[in-house]
Formats: C-alpha cells, structure tokens, sequence
C-alpha cells in the first residue's frame, strides 16, 4: 500500500513596504509532537491577532476625521491601541512564517 504525504500549509505575514530580503524570519510552528490540537489552533490565533492588530493600526492613521473607529474587533478582544502598535511593529520587522 502507498501512502499519501502530509501537505504542509504555510502563511507568511508580513508588511512588504517595510521589509525585504535582508528582513528576519521568525518561524513559528504548531506542531512540536504532531498528535498536539493545542499548538496549531494557537498559532493561528496568533496570525489572526497580529493581522487585527495591524489592521487597526493602518485604519487609525488613515481614517479621515474619525481615527480608529474601525478597531472596535480589537477593542472588544480587551486589548488597547498601544498594543496594536507594538504587534503591527513585528509585521514592519519581521517576516512570520507560520
């Protein structure tokens, strides 16, 4: 009997207008043991989180007259803006591979 290979997924979350090729990578996987449930619903939390916190952060500075009115997902998670900053900061300086 043949047996199939795993397919491995990858998501790479970055801001391209500040990084490039000399950017670090950080890699973060899911899947120390394999038979784990924990780690990947975790990591993609975590893209899931620094993608909202990014996104809030762009629409507070490009909202015209009503900065951040778009960040209520992020507001209602419990966090503050200056959290938001700090995370979208690891998207301006780091390519995540997860």
């Amino acid at each position: 009997a043949s047996s199939t290979p795993c397919k491995n997924y990858f998501l790479t979350l970055q801001d391209r207008t500040f990084t490039s090729e000399l950017t670090p990578d950080i890699f973060l996987s899911g899947e120390v043991h394999g038979d784990e449930t924990v780690g990947p619903s975790t990591v993609l939390y975590l893209s899931s989180l620094l993608a909202t916190a990014s996104s809030c952060v762009l629409e507070h500075f490009t909202d015209d007259g009503d900065s951040g009115s778009n960040c209520s997902e992020w507001y209602s998670l419990g966090y503050v803006f200056s959290d938001a900053l700090w995370l979208s900061r690891l998207l301006k300086s780091r390519r995540i591979i997860i």
